[in-house]
């Protein structure tokens, strides 16, 4: 997971490695059940179609990275497709572990669509 730092600068990588590093001393099997208990929870929500998400129209921000290897593009279609007029941002690159090493950007996205939705209202 360390190796793969393509998308962040030289001054991110080591960010990233160090990040990977710190996670892979912190795995516990207590951890490992908890992830479980989340995907067994999160299969209850397979089913979920737009009619489920339309209180959330027009009001969700996707932010998904175009270089993902956790979550495809396959996943990422069907999270955007059962959402109901979603923003898709794909401009970050770093893949599903981006969020922690660009924080920034992530925040300042979020920002600018809450400022933007906030204009409107």
């Amino acid at each position: 997971m360390k190796k793969i730092t393509a998308g962040f600068t030289e001054k991110e990588k080591p960010l990233m490695e160090n990040l990977c590093d710190a996670a892979l001393k912190l795995l516990t099997k207590e951890y490992e059940y908890h992830m479980m208990d989340f995907l067994v929870d999160a299969e209850n929500h397979f089913g979920m179609t737009s009619e489920d998400f339309v209180k959330f129209d027009d009001r969700a921000l996707l932010i998904l990275s175009e270089d993902d290897n956790t979550f495809n593009q396959a996943c990422k279609d069907a999270l955007i497709s059962v959402m109901t007029n979603p923003i898709v941002v794909t401009n970050i690159t770093g893949g599903h572990l981006a969020l922690l090493v660009k924080l920034d950007k992530y925040a300042d996205t979020v920002s600018d669509y809450i400022k933007e939705r906030v204009n409107l209202i």
